[in-house]
C-alpha cells in the first residue's frame, strides 16, 4: 500500500534530502503537513461537495476536506496542503518540461508558479518529489528523481524565485487609476498580474 511504502522508504529518503530533514526538524508545522501531504498523495485532484446548499462552487479538495473536517485541524493547513498535493502532475510536468529544455520556460512561468504556493513553495516541493520517489523502489532511479529535483530548486534559487511571491507591482494601483482617470474594476487585477510578469522578466 501507499502508506506502507511511504513509511518504509521516509528515513532513505530524509537521508538523501538534507534540507528536507532539517526542514523537518526545525519546523513542527511543515513536519505535520509534509507527513500529511505525503499520506494523502493518493487523494490528489479528487473533489467531495461540502456545501450542500450551493449549486455552484460546492466542492472542495477531499485533502482539504479530510485535513479540516475530519483530522479537525487548522484551517489553512487544509487548504495548504490540500493545493501541494493537487499540484503534484502539474509540478512534476514543469521539472520534466524544465530538464529536457530549460529555455522552454521563461522566469515569469516559474515564478507565476512559486507564487501560486506563497511561502509553501518547499513544501510543494518536496511532496511532488516524494511522489515521484514512491513509483520506483530502483536506487538509480530514485536518485535520479532527486537529481532533477534539486537541479530544478538550485535553478530557482540561483534565479532569485524562492521568494517572487513578495513582488509586489511596481506601479501602485491608486496612482494609476489616479492618473488614468478610471474606476477600480477586475481589469486592474489582470493588469496588475501583467506588472508582475514583466517585473519577473526583467529582474
Amino acid at each position: 500500500s501507499h502508506l506502507f511504502n511511504f513509511w518504509n522508504q521516509r528515513l532513505t529518503f530524509l537521508q538523501r534530502n538534507p534540507i528536507l530533514q532539517n526542514l523537518v526538524d526545525t519546523d513542527p508545522i511543515f513536519k505535520q503537513n509534509y507527513i500529511l501531504g505525503v499520506a494523502l498523495l493518493p487523494m490528489s485532484q479528487k473533489r467531495v461537495i461540502v456545501f450542500h446548499k450551493k449549486k455552484i462552487n460546492n466542492t472542495m479538495s477531499l485533502v482539504e476536506s479530510i485535513i479540516r473536517e475530519g483530522l479537525k485541524l487548522n484551517k489553512l493547513d487544509g487548504i495548504i496542503v490540500g493545493k501541494c498535493v493537487d499540484s503534484i502532475t502539474k509540478y512534476h510536468e514543469l521539472i520534466q518540461k524544465f530538464i529536457t529544455d530549460s529555455t522552454s520556460l521563461t522566469r515569469s512561468d516559474l515564478g507565476l508558479f512559486i507564487r501560486s504556493f506563497e511561502s509553501n513553495y518547499p513544501l510543494a516541493h518536496y511532496i511532488s518529489m516524494m511522489n515521484q520517489y514512491l513509483t520506483t523502489t530502483a536506487p538509480v532511479l530514485q536518485q535520479q528523481i532527486i537529481s532533477q529535483y534539486d537541479t530544478f530548486m538550485n535553478y530557482i534559487k540561483d534565479e532569485n524565485l524562492l521568494e517572487s511571491y513578495k513582488i509586489k507591482p511596481m506601479i501602485d494601483g491608486k496612482k494609476l487609476l489616479n492618473l488614468l482617470n478610471l474606476k477600480a474594476g477586475p481589469w486592474m487585477g489582470q493588469l496588475n498580474n501583467n506588472i508582475i510578469i514583466w517585473q519577473l522578466d526583467n529582474p
